[in-house]
This record gives structure tokens, sequence and C-alpha cells, in this order.
């Protein structure tokens, strides 16, 4: 029985994606550089783009290597967080994710850790780290679609993990099949391990567009970094040929090893 249960996880796990973005220079080409919001294309490859290029606040504060000065109304390179003119924990994450917490004895912003969510002593700490965490009842807890209780709630939460059942009437986790077709393109699988992307595809096989889950051999040059999260690229400079492949694929392998040294 425990056999057939990793033996089942192992499958779903080689097609499913760790939650970790292509590095720019693992682009092989223009069309999957140019959706990759941290990258440019610049004399025939693919490469970091500098912080003076990101003109959107957004894209620059979520750059670890850069921040927004909202006195110079610009994307700058960060060095550290005392760089930065903020005098609140919302002034601080607005400017840098990466520096999105103030420290009112310092008067500076400070690196936001990343920790276990029940270490997180703080709610502002709790709801601005990078892995879903929580809050509720003064603590901090691993977070799970069922806390949220309303339907307004759960649809307010991000469609990607989350989905309200009205057939149950509760929030579950997110599936591709729930997905609604203009939005096909990925959701966000919790398991033991840690969060992994699992691309969707619309799929007009029996007539009407219904969305699916898909591995990877078939996305197209177009879906590929769309439907990953730009966790995979196409692995051709030209697009009629290669195939999609995910960037982080020493992880998959170490998965996948463990996962068959215990079934075996």
């Amino acid at each position: 029985m425990n056999q057939c249960i990793i033996l089942i996880a192992f499958l779903f796990i080689t097609n499913a994606l760790i939650t970790k973005h292509c590095q720019c220079n693992q682009i092989r080409n223009q069309f999957s550089c140019m959706l990759h919001q941290k990258c440019q294309w610049k004399s025939n490859s693919c490469q970091n783009a500098s912080c003076k290029e990101f003109h959107h606040v957004s894209v620059c504060s979520q750059n670890k290597e850069c921040f927004y000065n909202p006195l110079d109304d610009r994307c700058q390179e960060l060095t550290d967080c005392s760089m930065l003119t903020a005098t609140s924990n919302e002034e601080c994450s607005y400017q840098s994710k990466y520096c999105g917490i103030y420290n009112p004895a310092l008067k500076q912003c400070q690196i936001l850790n990343f920790k276990p969510c029940n270490m997180h002593t703080t709610q502002w700490e709790c709801l601005n780290v990078a892995q879903p965490c929580y809050w509720i009842n003064q603590q901090c807890q691993e977070f799970d679609c069922a806390l949220l209780k309303s339907q307004k709630e759960c649809n307010g939460y991000h469609h990607y993990l989350c989905n309200w059942s009205i057939e149950n009437q509760q929030c579950i986790h997110a599936s591709c099949h729930q997905q609604p077709i203009f939005d096909c393109t990925f959701i966000v699988k919790k398991f033991n391990i840690g969060y992994l992307i699992q691309p969707c595809l619309v799929d007009y096989s029996e007539g009407q567009a219904k969305c699916r889950e898909a591995t990877l051999s078939e996305l197209s040059p177009i879906t590929c970094s769309l439907n990953t999260d730009n966790a995979a690229a196409w692995s051709d400079m030209r697009l009629d040929r290669g195939s999609c492949q995910e960037c982080d694929v020493c992880i998959i392998k170490i998965l996948v090893l463990t996962l068959l040294m215990m079934i075996f």
C-alpha cells in the first residue's frame, strides 16, 4: 500500500515544477526572454536587466538587487536596506519586498527573513513572507485554503492557490479544471516538500474547451514560460524546434531519486 502511494507521488512530481523562476542566462530565445520581467534580450542573448530598466514599481521592488527610490521616482541598485527612505513597514515593502520590514529602533528598513510560518511573531511579517502563511488567533501558521471560511474571502485570495467549491460550499486548493478558460495557465499545489507549479492547458479534444493539467512535453514555445510562471523555458533559440524544459532540473532529479530509493 505504501509503495503505491509513493509511486503515485513519484509520477506526479515528475510532471510538476519547483516554484523557482528561470535565470536569464538559462533562457535560449528572445520570445521567452521578453516574457521574463527581470530579463532583457541583448547581443543575441538573454541577460539580467539593470535596475534602471525597470519602469514599474512592482517589478523593481520584487527584484532583490533593486529598490524603488520615491524621491527620484526611479529604480536603483540595492546594496543595503538602509538605502531605503521609509518610516514604516508599508513604505519599506513598497520600495523593496526584500527589505520589507521597518526597524523603529534603528529607524531603517531591514531584510524580511524567510522563516517557517510559526516563527513569525507579527501579523506584518506573517503575511508578507515569501511562502504562504496565515494570521489567525494572534498566531502565524502555515496557510491552508480551508482556513478561508467564506466565498468572498476565498475568491479574494490568489485563484492559482485556492478556489471556492460551489458544490461543497468551502474553499479548496486550486485545480486546473476549475480555472476559467481565459486564465488556464497554471496552479500552485502544496506538498510536504513545498509548493510546486502545475501547468494547465486548454483542451479542445472533446469539442467544448476545458482546462486540464498538462505536462511539459505538451507545452508550446508560447505556453512554456506562461504556463509555468517562468519556471521553464524553451530549449532552443528557434521556436520551430526544441522542447519545454524546467530550469531547476537538478532539484527535480533529486526528488525523483529520493522517491525511487524509498520505493525499492
